[in-house]
């Protein structure tokens, strides 16, 4: 398993590729499959990558429709884990025995 300064530059290697407007829909469908092969990224590291926006943005905004499919179901997934992720710490932490 890689340590979050790992997950932290492959994805900001994968964020530069998306920024490029020079980039083909080829490469940057290689980069949301390099990207959703890191597997589920911790809410910290989108957040300090900012790589939410942009995979954002080519949801919204790409002009091959396989980009923008690809891009949403990335940004779905990853709303799907954080939520998940929250609700089993909040359940975590009600069935905790509570304090005396």
């Amino acid at each position: 398993m890689k340590t979050e300064q790992e997950l932290v530059a492959e994805v900001r290697k994968c964020k530069a590729i998306f920024e490029d407007q020079e980039v083909s829909a080829e490469v940057l469908l290689r980069g949301l499959a390099s990207l959703r092969a890191l597997g589920d990224l911790s809410s910290k590291v989108i957040r300090d990558t900012l790589i939410g926006k942009v995979v954002n943005n080519l949801a919204r905004g790409a002009v091959e429709e396989a980009v923008r499919e690809r891009a949403k179901q990335t940004v779905e997934d990853w709303r799907d884990a954080h939520r998940r992720r929250k609700s089993e710490r909040h359940q975590a932490a009600g069935s905790a025995p509570a304090a005396a």
